[in-house]
């Protein structure tokens, strides 16, 4: 049987633990995992440095406070309406060459 992946470990741990905290940072993510739906209580979610082209799988968490997106390709910044506790969104070093879809932030 495979081992499982890296960033599926980490989310394993943190259904486990509950820290509110998720780092899936450098994990060579090119999607956003469905399997972090369930995590509703995190807090800060950290997917720095990977392969992100879109921000999807991000709707249910709604405790979400800190965003951690920077050195991606993400270029276009949508799908943040639910989050409606975000205080801190990190996007540099990506591919957006516009600021668009932020007015449903209220932080």
């Amino acid at each position: 049987m495979p081992e499982q992946p890296e960033w599926l470990k980490r989310i394993e741990k943190e259904k486990q633990e509950k820290t509110g905290t998720l780092d899936l940072s450098r994990c060579e993510l090119e999607n956003i995992p469905a399997e972090i739906l369930d995590l509703t209580w995190i807090g800060r979610l950290d997917l720095a440095y990977n392969h992100l082209t879109a921000l999807d799988n991000l709707q249910t968490l709604t405790a979400l406070d800190t965003l951690y997106l920077e050195s991606n390709q993400i270029e276009k910044i949508g799908n943040l309406d639910s989050l409606e506790n975000l205080r801190a969104l990190f996007l540099s070093n990506n591919q957006i060459k516009k600021l668009d879809n932020l007015e449903s932030l209220k932080n």
